[in-house]
C-alpha cells in the first residue's frame, strides 16, 4: 500500500464534501482506487447485457425460480430476454 493510499485512509469521508459526478462515491479518492485498483483486476463475473431465460429455467432451481418471479414482478425480465 502506498503512502497516500494509507493517509486517505486515515480521512473520515463523512467530513467531505461528496463529489457531483458519480452518486456511488463519497470522495475523489474513492472514485480513483476504484478505477485504478479494483477495475484493472480480473472481474470474478463476466458482464451480461441480456439473460437466456430458456437456459436459466432448465437449471430447475428454486432459487433462480424466484428470481425469475421477481424479474417478471419488476418487469426486469422482458428488458433482459435473449
Amino acid at each position: 500500500m502506498t503512502r497516500r493510499a494509507r493517509d486517505e485512509r486515515r480521512v473520515d469521508p463523512r467530513g467531505l464534501p461528496k463529489i457531483q459526478f458519480d452518486h456511488r462515491f463519497q470522495t475523489v479518492f474513492h472514485l480513483d482506487f476504484y478505477s485504478s485498483v479494483i477495475l484493472t483486476r480480473n472481474p470474478m463475473v463476466a458482464r451480461s447485457q441480456w439473460i437466456d431465460w430458456k437456459y436459466v429455467r432448465e437449471l430447475q432451481k428454486d432459487s433462480i425460480d424466484h428470481a425469475i418471479a421477481i424479474c417478471q414482478h419488476t418487469g426486469v425480465y422482458e428488458i433482459m430476454e435473449f
